[in-house]
């Protein structure tokens, strides 16, 4: 995602789908997360950069993705933006 900054809550829902659903494929993910595939394709190369998925032949959630949406629903929760 060079040169543009990722938004939060895309990140947010793409993580709470794969921790819910379990491995996903690219496509089931983009579709669930109401994403065009070229733009869900990019957002889960850099969570995989950022070691948050890992991609074989379905997107999975890794520990540290895990952790990252806990805190990520922490500060929704104190935002009172659910979560």
């Amino acid at each position: 995602m060079k040169g543009s900054k990722p938004d939060l809550y895309i990140i947010y829902r793409l993580l709470k789908i794969l921790k819910e659903k379990g491995p996903l494929s690219k496509t089931k993910l983009a579709l669930y997360a109401y994403l065009n595939y070229q733009r869900a394709v990019k957002y889960l190369h850099y969570l995989q950069e950022a070691g948050l998925v890992q991609i074989d032949k379905e997107v999975k959630i890794t520990r540290r993705g895990l952790e990252t949406l806990e805190k990520i629903e922490e500060v929704l929760r104190d935002l009172g933006l659910g979560g």
